[in-house]
């Protein structure tokens, strides 16, 4: 690519991870003290081991900046914030797609939904898209708890567990899960992956905190949307810009920072639930052992662009950046500038726990970043696209940089947003991008192109599951 733009490719050589090394010495340094004492119980693990285990929790429809640690001024995260202080944050962090399968096919194979064949909701995961439980080696326990029927074993997501829990989707019951695989699984090295369906909508937060927000400092009530709308023939009733999506509606409430406020009350019920298990891990002491991830799948347009309460339509900030914190005793806690994106945890994954994987990837290992590398540098750019057609018929695409973002759609309009300036997208100046860049972007979007593989048919769905996905406003 020109470099007018910045655009490079790299491949980093492959090395140790941090932990490996300091691993070495501390076996060194144990055999030593066996031979001198003779043997006795081990005490404690020391803090630079390799991690054992990975508990991977992903939050459905969640926003990186509308948590405390990533900016937001309401107290919605105090459990994840406190997490973040102590582990490592990526402060720019991108799905591929801002939809739940989707995504969640790019974070377990580390390629773009076109390469992997999930491009849409419906889609089941193709025989040809290894999983990360299918790469973990047979040492680890893998067992998934997941609220979010997108992901329904019927559409192969339970490729390569042990054990595969679809809940009801109650956040409660979830976390209750999860916890008692725990205590099954402490004495072995395991996967656990833990997907919260909130704050999905409808936002329908518990009576404990469902009115936390509403009416604070940051609530308007003058800000008003519409609720009535004619929806497009033959597509799904909910994929809607200008109006509240109908398995959204709250009665006859049309204030905007309604909806905002009770966005915000799930995700400190799922923060608080999230703590929970964050307490297990850490009384039991495999936060010592265990690699453990929060992030989401995507995130949530809450009125930008005319988009309200829903996400899949746009490439918009909202729907497309997503938290990302890690936590090791083995990794340095800090933030991290540098772009990156859910391609990029599988293999980065992978090396941290010493697995070797040689099928195709799309994405970078980020190890280095992880640790503190003076040369480490992550993406110089971030690729999404959407599954869905807008009202012209066409779907919308993205290359994004640290300050510059380029959308385009099916059609060939183009949007640009100089995202030092207007980081909430609202004014589009493609008239004032720079030729190079320009020419740059859509070069690489040329090359990044989604082409969709032939869609395998949807599965078949019992009633049960069909009705679930219906008050989520999957189907039509």
């Amino acid at each position: 690519m020109t470099a007018a733009f910045g655009f490079t490719r790299r491949r980093r050589a492959t090395r140790a991870p941090l932990w490996r090394v300091a691993w070495l010495h501390a076996v060194v340094a144990a055999a030593a003290a066996l031979a001198a004492t003779g043997c006795r119980e081990p005490g404690p693990a020391p803090a630079d081991v390799p991690p054992r285990s990975l508990l991977f929790i992903s939050i459905d429809t969640l926003r990186a900046d509308h948590l405390g640690v990533y900016g937001y001024p309401r107290a919605t995260s105090p459990r994840i914030d406190a997490f973040a202080r102590d582990g490592l944050q990526f402060e720019s962090f991108f799905t591929t797609m801002p939809k739940t399968g989707p995504s969640m096919t790019s974070f377990f194979t580390g390629r773009y939904p076109h390469n992997h064949g999930v491009t849409e909701n419906p889609a089941a995961v193709p025989e040809s898209a290894v999983l990360l439980a299918e790469i973990l080696p047979e040492r680890f326990r893998k067992v998934a708890v997941v609220g979010n029927p997108t992901l329904a074993p019927e559409r192969g997501y339970d490729a390569g567990f042990g054990e595969f829990v679809l809940t009801g989707g109650d956040t409660e019951e979830i976390t209750d899960r999860a916890l008692a695989w725990l205590e099954r699984l402490k004495n072995a090295p395991f996967f656990l992956w833990v997907h919260y369906l909130d704050p999905h909508g409808p936002y329908l937060p518990p009576a404990g905190v469902s009115e936390r927000f509403v009416g604070d400092d940051w609530y308007d009530e003058r800000e008003r949307v519409a609720l009535d709308y004619q929806p497009v023939p033959g597509r799904n009733p909910n994929y809607v810009r200008g109006a509240v999506p109908g398995y959204q509606r709250l009665g006859s409430r049309d204030e905007i920072d309604y909806y905002v406020a009770r966005y915000d009350a799930e995700i400190l019920f799922v923060d608080a639930q999230i703590g929970r298990l964050l307490d297990r891990m850490s009384d039991s002491g495999l936060d010592r052992e265990t690699l453990i991830v929060i992030t989401a799948d995507h995130g949530e347009s809450l009125g930008e662009h005319d988009y309200y309460f829903e996400h899949g339509m746009l490439v918009n900030e909202g729907s497309i950046r997503i938290p990302l914190i890690l936590h090791h005793p083995g990794l340095p806690a800090r933030r991290i500038r540098a772009l990156a994106q859910n391609i990029d945890l599988l293999p980065t994954l992978l090396t941290q726990l010493g697995v070797v994987y040689d099928g195709p990837l799309d994405g970078l290992d980020l190890s280095p970043l992880l640790e503190g590398a003076s040369d480490a540098k992550g993406r110089d750019w971030v690729y999404a696209s959407t599954p869905y057609p807008d009202e012209y018929e066409t779907f919308f695409e993205t290359v994004r940089t640290r300050t510059r973002k380029l959308v385009r759609s099916g059609r060939g309009g183009l949007e640009y947003y100089d995202l030092s300036r207007d980081p909430k997208e609202s004014q589009d100046r493609i008239e004032a991008l720079p030729a190079a860049a320009r020419d740059a972007m859509l070069g690489l979007l040329a090359e990044l192109a989604a082409r969709p593989l032939p869609a395998a048919p949807p599965p078949k769905l019992s009633p049960e599951l069909r009705e679930r996905l219906e008050v989520l406003g999957y189907t039509q």
